[in-house]
């Protein structure tokens, strides 16, 4: 299965059954978990230079692994938002 264009399995996520939209909520959450995944998103969090207090929008956040750890690190004083146009994954 192709993972661009209309094979992929990330497409048209905003339609997804409450079945496919846990599987793919799953799918995330164990790769997010992945040492190499982990390492690489905190070099890309790094870059961004987010610190305590600030506020962050994530747009397409998925299951909201990378959301989490922004809100880790900008603390309870910033604000951590996450969007996407699956309400079945947010859940």
């Amino acid at each position: 299965m192709s993972e661009y264009g209309e094979h992929s399995l990330w497409r048209d996520t905003a339609t997804a059954s409450r079945e496919r939209a846990r599987d793919l909520a799953a799918r995330l959450e164990r790769r997010a978990k992945a040492v190499d995944e982990v390492a690489a998103r905190d070099a890309y969090l790094g870059l961004l230079a987010i610190t305590a207090g600030d506020h962050v929008l994530e747009v397409g956040c998925g299951s909201g692994a990378v959301t989490r750890d922004i809100a880790r690190r900008i603390g309870s004083r910033g604000r951590a938002v996450g969007l996407d146009p699956s309400s079945e994954l947010l859940a």
